[in-house]
């Protein structure tokens, strides 16, 4: 099933919703069932489209589980040369409804910089990736309490798949300094450690 159809779907009751850990494996399972088929560049593909729409969602302040774990499973099973991509997906001035009709066009600023299992990677110019982290910053520094969780959040997961252990502890340290009760409040705790 479409990732973003199931994980729209699913049920969101706060007294048995499971652990962001238990997510990712169940993520990580629909994923290794979509790519295992024929059409492994089709699925990648759709969903890394997936993770684009999940992350401009937690950055526009949605508290999700499910979001959070579709980014963190594309990243990992990806590799980490799709996080520029990720990030310029998220252009400045572009609102969340117009990103969410125009992510492909936006893309398509990126260059093929390498082949890997049948899954084009790309990697956007230094300019696209400047102006994308600008942007985050600027969630950063502007937004309410919330939003600014999400983003350090968001920020660690990207971290942490990068390999840049600082930046992510960083983040992580941020994220519960800012938000104490933040959903994710235990495995950032971990991670900032």
């Amino acid at each position: 099933m479409n990732p973003l159809i199931q994980l729209e779907s699913t049920a969101r009751d706060e007294e048995t919703e499971p652990q962001l850990s238990d997510i990712i494996n169940a993520i990580r399972n629909e994923y290794d069932k979509d790519t295992a088929k024929d059409k492994y560049h089709e699925a990648a593909t759709a969903w890394f489209r997936a993770a684009c729409y999940h992350w401009i969602r937690v950055m526009d302040g949605e508290n999700d589980c499910r979001a959070v774990a579709v980014v963190a499973v594309a990243l990992e099973k990806q590799g980490w040369d799709m996080i520029p991509a990720i990030l310029a997906s998220l252009l400045p001035d572009t609102t969340i409804d117009a990103m969410r009709d125009t992510s492909d066009v936006d893309l398509q600023l990126c260059y093929v910089d390498d082949y890997f299992d049948g899954l084009d990677h790309v990697m956007p110019d230094d300019d696209t990736i400047a102006d994308a982290m600008r942007h985050i910053d600027g969630i950063i520094q502007s937004s309410g309490d919330d939003a600014t969780a999400n983003a350090q959040t968001l920020m660690a997961i990207l971290a942490t798949a990068a390999g840049q252990a600082d930046t992510a502890r960083e983040a992580a340290w941020q994220a519960n300094r800012i938000d104490p009760d933040h959903p994710f409040a235990a495995w950032l705790t971990d991670l900032a450690r």
